[in-house]
């Protein structure tokens, strides 16, 4: 075999082991995550809501979407049901650690007696989000301004499963 032909196909070999090399590093699939979250909320009590979160590409990071529904029933309050539906956006460039920003609504349905009301709530967030590469264990804290009525600070945390 001649030097150069030779030469091409080691430069090939290497090229090609490079790349499958950098392939193992990139996710095969985007980022899921279902989660347990605890926002307290200044006046309404605390918030416990399960939400699925999501990355719009096949990525570890940048834009995703979260839903969720969170209930709560009381004799004196009635019934309330909690539906938080937002983007966020992680930035970072190596897992586990991210830097998460977002904004949520979260839409609010009260039902006491014959009584029924809806509200949207807005909440800007930063915070830390803890995102395995692969499946495990996830966790974020985060603090936003809760805006209503009036508008107040807050901080929560949420923890779940990474898929």
């Amino acid at each position: 075999m001649h030097t150069t032909t030779k030469n091409l196909f080691i430069s090939i070999a290497y090229l090609l082991s490079v790349q499958l090399i950098k392939a193992q590093d990139q996710p095969a699939h985007r980022a899921k995550a279902a989660y347990v979250e605890v926002l307290p909320l200044k006046g309404s009590g605390t918030l416990f809501t399960a939400n699925f979160d999501t990355r719009f590409r096949k990525t570890q990071n940048g834009l995703g979407v979260r839903a969720g529904v969170g209930y709560i029933k009381s004799f004196i309050a009635g019934t309330t049901v909690y539906s938080p539906i937002g983007l966020n956006y992680l930035i970072g460039k190596k897992a586990p650690h991210y830097f998460e920003t977002g904004a949520t609504a979260i839409n609010i349905f009260y039902s006491k007696y014959n009584n029924k009301k809806f509200q949207v709530g807005f909440l800007p967030t930063v915070g830390y989000r803890f995102q395995p590469l692969r499946n495990g264990f996830t966790f974020r804290i985060f603090t936003g301004v809760f805006i209503k009525n009036t508008s107040f600070l807050t901080a929560g945390a949420s923890a779940g499963y990474k898929f």
